[in-house]
């Protein structure tokens, strides 16, 4: 799976989870609303990190090689 459909599957469990929040009144929609887009961008950044420093490495390693 590629990084846009992992964080599409994110983004609706984390709203399904933060649908109970809703309705037992622990958060509001537009609480919850924002709590999931920025889990999905800090998600989607550590991601883009990670896959750079691999790229990185692997380029390093092959130049060693």
């Amino acid at each position: 799976m590629d990084q846009e459909t992992i964080l599409g599957i994110l983004r609706h469990i984390l709203t399904s989870a933060g649908g109970c929040l809703v309705a037992d009144g622990v958060v509001s929609q537009s609480q919850l609303n924002e709590g999931v887009g920025a889990i999905v961008i800090l998600i989607g950044i550590g991601w883009s990190i990670y896959n750079k420093v691999q790229h990185k490495r692997a380029l390093s390693a092959a130049k060693g090689a």
